[in-house]
């Protein structure tokens, strides 16, 4: 009379605990940005070639014939830079602090960049570096905005030029900018004329 027993209630669901997966996203998270490092020193920190020292593009196809000894240095500098695709000058400048100047202690260099290629190129004032008499490399990023004159963040059709200052903080004797297309690209140096 009674019949088979009704079926047993269904098993409760497990709640999912939220710790869990926040625990396997930070830790997810964390080892992407470790990844992320480790890819971004081997790019930027590997065994490139350093740039002559009398300038020019570290990535210029063959090395061509060297000017002859008795020639001037100015003007064999002025020859190697423009044979690659990017030329770049650099001459001392007076800083004209801004606004966002905090004091006076900064070195100023007047850089013409200048697209000699047939590809656009970026230009930027945190891609440059001064390398001061003594061999001490001085990053521009300390003196971002700090000079009135400063290059702008621009695009190089082929044939345009952009000049402007790059400025670091400190006060020193600037010998040499390196210009360095998109922080990874091809790097050119010049000589402070």
């Amino acid at each position: 009379m009674y019949g088979p027993p009704p079926p047993p209630p269904p098993p409760q669901q497990k709640k999912r605990n939220p710790w869990l997966w926040g625990c396997l996203g930070c830790g997810g998270a964390a080892l992407l940005v470790l990844v992320l490092a480790v890819g971004c020193v081997a790019v930027l920190g590997g065994d490139a070639p350093a740039p002559p020292a009398g300038g020019g593009s570290a990535a210029s196809g063959p090395a061509e014939e060297s000017p002859p000894a008795d020639s001037d240095a100015e003007a064999a500098e002025e020859e190697v830079v423009e044979e690659g695709p990017i030329g770049l000058e650099a001459t001392p400048a007076d800083f004209t602090p801004s606004i966002l100047a905090q004091g006076d202690d900064y070195t100023s260099v007047r850089v013409t960049v200048t697209n000699n290629g047939d590809e656009s190129i970026e230009v930027n004032p945190l891609f440059f570096t001064i390398t001061d008499a003594n061999g001490t490399v001085h990053d521009t990023a300390d003196g971002l905005g700090a000079d009135e004159t400063q290059i702008g963040a621009v695009t190089l059709a082929p044939g345009e030029n952009a000049t402007g200052t790059v400025t670091a903080s400190g006060s020193f004797e600037p010998a040499r900018v390196t210009f360095t297309e998109s922080l990874i690209g091809d790097s050119v140096t010049a000589d402070v004329a």
